[in-house]
């Protein structure tokens, strides 16, 4: 080889090597930690040219604090997620909310962000609630809410208030992304790892007519509720709650072979499918950065790979 030539390969392969330690200290450099605080706005218009653009944890929970539909402030607009958000695993107070209130009817881009270490309360209440990062999405005909392009990295459900004795309900739905969908809502190319319900040491004999459901990515998804590509895994001890439970640990389904790869994916009312082993690895295909989810069920073996 010509000195010439060696001296060329030499310093492409620096160039190369500055552009990935580049592109690794920016990527660091977008991760923003929440303080537990709340912004007191957004930037942008909210409209799908010029959406608001959410660049700090504080604003994510201005967002989640303020999209109640009945206040409507933020209805039928369009958000962006810029940086990767860290909650610091304080406890997210926005996590609970009742049937018929503060449902998103919105667009949420995540962008392929990461949303980590968040820990949400389930605060026992009477009637019907529902718990996640968004408890509540879509019901208006008028617009399909979608929340999409979105990673969670550690959602961690605890026991909050319990009502007493022999009032207790948990008639709950929760899940690490939208506790319900409602109809003509959503979830496309999201995931979910290390999604945990524990309700700790608890021994609660629920009505005849709750039903307490937990799944890593949506808890109860309504006729007229649309996921696509999405996958999500976790762990949930529930073994103290007597009486009807919905739960699994991998929310996902088998779908067609592309590429010699198994996809996952979750259609309407579909809730999960259980593999025995599960794990999810960053690999880079064809320069391209996504994860990978293994799967090994009746002896055969599946993957899924997400792209961020």
């Amino acid at each position: 080889m010509k000195k010439s030539a060696i001296i060329f390969t030499m310093l492409l392969t620096i160039v190369q090597w500055l552009s990935v330690s580049l592109y690794t200290s920016q990527a660091w450099a977008q991760v923003h930690v929440w303080d537990g605080t709340v912004s007191k706005g957004l930037h942008g218009a909210g409209l799908k040219d010029d959406p608001f653009r959410i660049e700090t944890a504080e604003e994510f929970a201005y967002l989640v604090q303020h999209f109640d539909k009945n206040i409507g402030i933020f209805n039928h607009r369009y958000f962006v997620l810029e940086c990767d958000i860290d909650m610091a695993g304080m406890p997210w107070t926005f996590s609970t909310t009742t049937a018929g209130r503060r449902a998103f009817v919105a667009s949420f881009d995540g962008q392929g962000h990461k949303i980590s270490n968040v820990v949400a309360r389930i605060d026992d209440q009477v009637g019907e609630y529902y718990v996640g990062l968004f408890p509540l999405m879509g019901g208006d005909e008028n617009f399909t809410s979608i929340i999409k392009n979105l990673e969670v990295d550690g959602i961690r459900f605890e026991r909050g208030y319990a009502l007493p004795g022999d009032k207790a309900n948990y008639n709950a739905s929760i899940g690490g992304v939208v506790g319900k969908m409602g109809k003509n809502s959503t979830l496309e190319n999201c995931i979910v790892r290390g999604f945990e319900v524990n309700l700790g040491n608890v021994n609660i004999n629920m009505p005849s007519d709750a039903t307490f459901r937990a799944h890593p990515i949506a808890g109860a998804i309504d006729n007229g509720a649309s996921l696509k590509e999405c996958f999500g895994s976790g762990k949930i001890n529930a073994s103290g709650i007597n009486g009807k439970t919905e739960t699994s640990e991998v929310q996902g389904k088998k779908d067609a072979e592309s590429n010699g790869y198994k996809r996952f994916q979750i259609a309407e009312n579909q809730y999960s499918f259980k593999p025995v082993v599960v794990e999810i690895v960053p690999v880079v295909n064809k320069g391209k950065f996504c994860y990978e989810a293994k799967a090994q069920t009746n002896g055969k073996n599946y993957s899924y790979r997400w792209y961020v």
